[in-house]
Formats: C-alpha cells, structure tokens, sequence
C-alpha cells in the first residue's frame, strides 16, 4: 500500500526543513561569534609565546602541518613550533624527555 502525501504533510516537511536550516546558520554564527572572542582573549598569550619562540633562534615560531580534512580535502595547519626547525624531516617519529629535538620553550 502506497503512502499518499497530503498537503498538510508536505507543508510540515518544509517547516521542518526550514527550522533545521535555520537552527544551523544559528549554530555557526555563534560558533564564528564565540571563536573570535576566544582569539581576541587568548591573542596576547600567542604572540607572547611566538616571540619566546623566535628569540630562542630566531627562526619561524610556526610549523606549517599538513593534514587532511573532511572528505580527503588537503589543508595547512599552523601552530607554534615546540622542536627545532626541520625537526620532521629527521626521521624520528616519537619522542622522550630527553629529546635532542625540543627547544627550550617547547
């Protein structure tokens, strides 16, 4: 037996969509809201830590990562470097408390 579609069916279909759109743009508003007022409060305490990096040995503070994202999608994280410049390229994948590799700072 086949379900037949009312009208009054059909028009609740679109209401509900509409309500999840909108509880979604809702969400990532806030989210975008909330992530800048985070970075404005903690944007003293990163640019404090890059500088201590920097001045170590005056190399980038940042290492660029690659990873990979929602469906496959290639990115570029950025974070602030705790090893020395190059540290990936020395074949070590893990490291110990008494790791060459760690700056001071790190």
């Amino acid at each position: 037996m086949e379900k037949s579609l009312s009208s009054a069916h059909l028009r609740e279909q679109g209401k509900n969509r509409l309500e999840v759109f909108w509880q979604r743009a809702i969400k990532r508003a806030v989210d975008i809201q909330a992530s800048f007022i985070g970075l404005l409060i903690t944007f003293p305490l990163w640019g404090t830590a890059a500088v201590v990096i920097w001045l170590e040995d005056f190399c980038s503070p940042f290492y660029i990562a690659p990873r990979v994202g929602k469906e496959g999608t290639l990115f570029h994280m950025i974070k602030l470097r705790s090893m020395i410049t190059n540290a990936d390229q020395s074949g070590i994948d893990s490291t110990s408390a008494t790791d060459q590799r760690i700056t001071r700072s790190g």
